[in-house]
């Protein structure tokens, strides 16, 4: 039997404008973790397909040509899972 073992996304560069403006803005870099294939999700709408939906995006990073960047851009909390706190 082969262990595996959990590795979590680096997020950085992350902008919030939900306590600045009345929409909801979320931005943010996400880096994959090394040796990990699968592509980021919204875990709360798996309908939601990150490279195409309006609301909740999580695209590959075009300058990043292994592919291991994307850069998360949410414009809807509540459609993408995400809870505003204080």
């Amino acid at each position: 039997i082969l262990g595996v073992l959990g590795q979590d996304y680096e997020v950085s560069d992350i902008q919030c404008s939900a306590t600045t403006s009345s929409s909801d803005l979320l931005t943010a870099k996400i880096k994959r973790p090394i040796g990990f294939k699968g592509s980021p999700l919204f875990a709360d709408d798996r309908a939601a397909d990150p490279l195409t939906d309006i609301n909740c995006q999580i695209r590959p990073d075009p300058s990043d040509p292994q592919e291991d960047n994307y850069v998360l851009r949410v414009t809807d909390f509540s459609r993408c899972g995400i809870l505003k706190r204080n």
